[in-house]
C-alpha cells in the first residue's frame, strides 16, 4: 500500500507530467520540476540500477524522456485507446498510463535503444508473462516510442510460432495431451530460430515474418498469410514461455502428489 508521501509524490510527478503532456513541450516545464522529476527516478534504487540511472547521467535521462513525452503519449492514446479513459484519477490524460509510461515504458525504450547502439545490429529483446499481463501491450508502446526515436521496431508473439493446424493434428495423434495450442511441442522452435536469426543478420532482403490466425478451424487456428519486412532495428519476442529453460524429465519420476502439492500450499 502506498504511503500518504508516496501517494503525494505521485501526485505531485503526475502533474507535472500532465502540464508537459497538454503543452507538449519539455519547455513547459520550470527548472525545478525538471530536478524534482530527477530526484524522483534515482528513489527507487532496484529502477535506478535496472535502467541504468545514476547521479551523474539522471539529469540526461530526464531531458531525454521528457523530449519523447508528448509524441509518444499522444500516439500510445491513438494506438490503444482504452490507456487514455481516466479510472477515477483527477487527470484529463489517463494518470495510469502516463505513470506507466514515464515509469516503466520511457526508461525501458531508451535502454534497449542503448543496447542497441552498443552492439550495432539489430537487437532481439524478450518478453515474458503469462496471459493477460501486458506483454503485447508493453510491445506496442516500446514499439510506438522506438518509433520516435527514429528506430525501426518488429514484434514477434510466440503465437505467431504455433505448427500448422495439419501438424497439430498429427501430434495429437501422437500424444492427446497436445490436443489444443499452447504447451510445449504445438510450437515450431526450428522456424522461430530462423527468422529470429534472419533478423539479427540485418539482411536487406525481404524476411517473412509468420503470423497466426487463431479464428481459424472454429478457434483451433492456423498459420496464416507472413508479413513481410526488410530487418529491424529491434526485435520484440514475446510469449509465456520466452526464456524458459527446459526442465529433466527425471524431475517428474518422483514427483510429489497433487493432494500432498495441495496441503502444502493451504499451510504455508
Amino acid at each position: 500500500m502506498e504511503t500518504t508521501n508516496s501517494i503525494e509524490d505521485r501526485r505531485h510527478r503526475l502533474d507535472i507530467l500532465t502540464h508537459c503532456v497538454t503543452r507538449s513541450s519539455v519547455l513547459a516545464l520550470s527548472s525545478e520540476q525538471q530536478a524534482y522529476l530527477a530526484s524522483q527516478l534515482l528513489q527507487d534504487d532496484l529502477k535506478a540500477l535496472a535502467f541504468g540511472i545514476t547521479s551523474q547521467n539522471v539529469v540526461a535521462h530526464v531531458e531525454k524522456h521528457l523530449q519523447l513525452l508528448p509524441e509518444a503519449y499522444a500516439r500510445l492514446i491513438e494506438k490503444l485507446p482504452g490507456l487514455g479513459r481516466n479510472r477515477g484519477g483527477t487527470h484529463p490524460h489517463g494518470n495510469r498510463a502516463l505513470d506507466t509510461l514515464w515509469n516503466l515504458w520511457l526508461p525501458l525504450a531508451t535502454s534497449l535503444a542503448a543496447k542497441q547502439k552498443e552492439i550495432a545490429r539489430p537487437f532481439v529483446q524478450g518478453i515474458l508473462g503469462g496471459q493477460g499481463t501486458g506483454k503485447t501491450t508493453m510491445a506496442i508502446a516500446l514499439s510506438e516510442i522506438l518509433s520516435c526515436m527514429g528506430l525501426s521496431c518488429i514484434g514477434i508473439s510466440i503465437d505467431d510460432l504455433y505448427k500448422t493446424y495439419a501438424e497439430r493434428q498429427q501430434l495429437m495423434e501422437i500424444d492427446p495431451r497436445l490436443d489444443r495450442r499452447g504447451p510445449p511441442g504445438t510450437h515450431d522452435v526450428e522456424l522461430g530460430i530462423q527468422v529470429l536469426d534472419r533478423l539479427r543478420q540485418s539482411t536487406q532482403s525481404a524476411i517473412e515474418i509468420p503470423r497466426f490466425d487463431k479464428s481459424a478451424y472454429g478457434g483451433a487456428g492456423d498459420r496464416t498469410t507472413p508479413e513481410n519486412i526488410i530487418g529491424a532495428d529491434i526485435i520484440l519476442f514475446e510469449g509465456w514461455f520466452v526464456g524458459t529453460q527446459p526442465v529433466d524429465p527425471a524431475v517428474f519420476d518422483h514427483a510429489p502428489s497433487a493432494s500432498l502439492k495441495n496441503s502444502s500450499c493451504l499451510s504455508s
